[in-house]
């Protein structure tokens, strides 16, 4: 056999990097319902259980993976790994449901509320394989799992991909970090080449591979706002995402995505970062842009390292899950 790969091969494989948003070490803790108030008073007698904030489909943006991954596959033999340098992974989307604990949907008064993220992983390709596996990155600085509110109808942009953090004036009303260690999940690649936007209003050109995935992970919590949260929301949230190519319930944004100071109370927006994904996504990078279909809840894990231990020893742990409901997507 060739020590080198075919094109189509390491096509699969590029666009295998899809996933890599989200993907991480699960938590064996129920999800802990939190007394939120969607209304930002502070108000405990306005406020409602929450046990799952439930997000609308929405994007995801990795920066510079698919050159990494690229330079890992060249001239990889069949069933020899290699790992990429850390890359970074964006994500923005709008939060569509809180869910309360028997799994009602909570009126929030039309108020809106968006999720952004930011953190650092790596990619592990193995030659004759169209599934490549993911790890966080040691160094997570500046990373950040924030939920922002916004005025009754000021969704985030998809198209545009503005207005997810603070950007057009939403406030900060809780913010984590990404834990340094830990598996982060797979993703496997169908290949072929097939139009990006395949929503029910497309307005995004180009063309893609496809593939799917799902991820799973848990922040640490940095900040929480005592106006939205009644009492203190517990040390983590937990992330669960469906992530797939091509986008079939969002607009992939055209141009932007969200980048923010780093998490905590400061956590503010800084710039926008422009996508860089070439004629077809996942193949001509250096970018890979993917649909993520995610939705969170609290958890109470005590610390990052036993997240990661008890999901790599302890066999009987479960991690948590949320089922998704596939809906119409807000522009």
């Amino acid at each position: 056999m060739s020590k080198l790969l075919s094109r189509s091969t390491a096509m699969a494989h590029l666009g295998a990097v899809v996933t890599l948003s989200l993907l991480f070490a699960a938590s064996s803790a129920p999800a802990a319902p939190v007394l939120f108030d969607p209304t930002g008073t502070g108000n405990a007698g306005s406020a409602v259980l929450v046990n799952t904030f439930d997000e609308l489909p929405g994007n995801a943006l990795a920066q510079n993976a698919q050159a990494l991954i690229t330079q890992a596959l060249a001239g990889l033999p069949a069933n020899v790994s290699a790992t990429t340098a850390p890359f970074t992974l964006y994500y923005q989307a709008n939060i569509s449901l809180l869910s309360s604990p028997n799994g009602t949907p909570i009126n929030t008064g039309n108020n809106v509320f968006t999720a952004v993220a930011k953190f650092s992983e790596t990619a592990t390709v193995t030659g004759g394989s169209n599934t490549v596996t993911f790890n966080l990155a040691a160094n997570q600085a500046g990373s950040y799992f924030d939920i922002f509110a916004h005025p009754p109808g000021t969704f985030g942009n998809n198209s545009t991909g503005t207005g997810f953090s603070n950007d057009l004036g939403g406030v900060l009303i809780y913010s984590a970090t990404a834990p340094t260690s830990g598996p982060s999940g797979n993703f496997t690649n169908s290949g072929g080449s097939v139009p990006l936007d395949q929503s029910a209003t497309p307005t995004t050109p180009g063309q893609t591979v496809t593939g799917s995935g799902s991820s799973t992970l848990v922040f640490n919590t940095a900040f929480f706002n005592p106006n939205y949260f009644i009492g203190n929301p517990g040390q983590n949230i937990s992330f669960q995402s469906d992530n797939q190519l091509p986008f079939k319930t969002t607009n992939p944004s055209l141009l932007n995505f969200q980048n923010l100071s780093g998490a905590g109370a400061g956590s503010t927006f800084v710039s926008y970062v422009p996508k860089n994904i070439g004629a077809i996504n996942g193949t001509s990078g250096p970018d890979v842009q993917f649909q993520a279909d995610a939705s969170s809840a609290f958890t109470t894990v005590p610390e990052p390292a036993s997240v990661v231990m008890t999901l790599l020893g302890l066999s009987g742990a479960g991690i948590v899950g949320f089922a998704k409901r596939r809906r119409a997507v807000q522009a």
